[in-house]
């Protein structure tokens, strides 16, 4: 489904015949002009956004089902077809410290997924040979993680390995719309801790693969994996090797020495470009 699908008529009109081949964002706030961003560049493409655009937005982007869009927003995110995700601001109802509801929606940021084949062919060595081994992705967020993960574990599952992905929110493989390897299997919609271990159990994985660990409890299934001889790649938000080990959820897999490879995304610029790839201790392997 094309992105411009999910756009209210007046959204469509304000964006005319805008080129989104590139786009990696469609920002809309209220009262503001509508903002894309490719390529590293904001695009205004002017009009103003209303409040009652959004919440025109916010009914096609949930498909008019009240209860997936709240459930949803308990994490702040809506997951689209075919990997796109939808962020939300606006005036929330809390209740024992977790978003029910939205009262009003004021701001809307749509991250566009699309496959870059061919992006992590130059890393692929790194974290394939002469074996699979635990690889790290680290980058600042929105700077194309998901989308350098996405072609590693298609690398990998084209050349022979089992790959299992743990896809909580369904935007490595899109709900079967991104290629991510021949012989790569996906769990998605379940927490990526349950789903790592379950497939670690069931699916005889060579690598097991997951987007963003924030969590102790995603820690902890790292570490079952690895030590059951999985590799495994995965993505965190970070500007550095030094900036990662500086996150508290991630410093016990620094002190365990779990990871050896970790390649870091750069935080201006063109999104994607890896800036390089270090091994243990922080050396510069390119």
């Amino acid at each position: 489904m094309e992105i411009t699908e999910y756009m209210p008529e007046k959204i469509r009109k304000i964006m005319g015949n805008m080129d989104l081949s590139a786009a990696e964002e469609i920002r809309l706030r209220a009262e503001r002009p509508v903002l894309v961003y490719a390529g590293g560049e904001e695009i205004n493409a002017g009009g103003e956004v209303s409040l009652a655009d959004l919440q025109e937005l916010t009914e096609i982007l949930s498909d008019y089902s009240p209860y997936a869009f709240e459930e949803s927003l308990k994490q702040g995110y809506l997951t689209l077809r075919g990997g796109h995700r939808a962020g939300f601001c606006g005036k929330p109802f809390v209740s024992g410290g977790e978003i029910r509801a939205m009262r009003e929606i004021t701001g809307v940021n749509i991250r566009v997924a699309r496959e870059a084949r061919g992006c992590a062919e130059k890393i692929s060595a790194y974290a394939l040979e002469p074996r699979p081994r635990n690889f790290m992705i680290i980058s600042p967020p929105g700077r194309g993680k998901t989308t350098l993960l996405r072609d590693l574990t298609r690398i990998a599952g084209d050349s022979g390995l089992n790959v299992c992905i743990a896809d909580e929110r369904g935007e490595i493989a899109g709900g079967g719309a991104l290629d991510v390897g021949i012989r790569t299997d996906v769990m998605e919609g379940c927490p990526k801790a349950v789903a790592m271990m379950g497939m670690l159990r069931a699916m005889s994985p060579h690598v097991i693969a997951a987007d963003e660990i924030g969590c102790r409890a995603d820690v902890l299934a790292i570490e079952e994996a690895a030590a059951a001889g999985a590799a495994v790649f995965c993505t965190v938000h970070a500007d550095s090797v030094a900036g990662a080990r500086k996150r508290p959820v991630l410093a016990e897999l620094f002190e365990s020495g779990v990871f050896g490879r970790f390649a870091v995304i750069e935080g201006s610029g063109r999104t994607g470009r890896v800036e390089g790839v270090y091994g243990e201790g922080g050396r510069a392997l390119c």
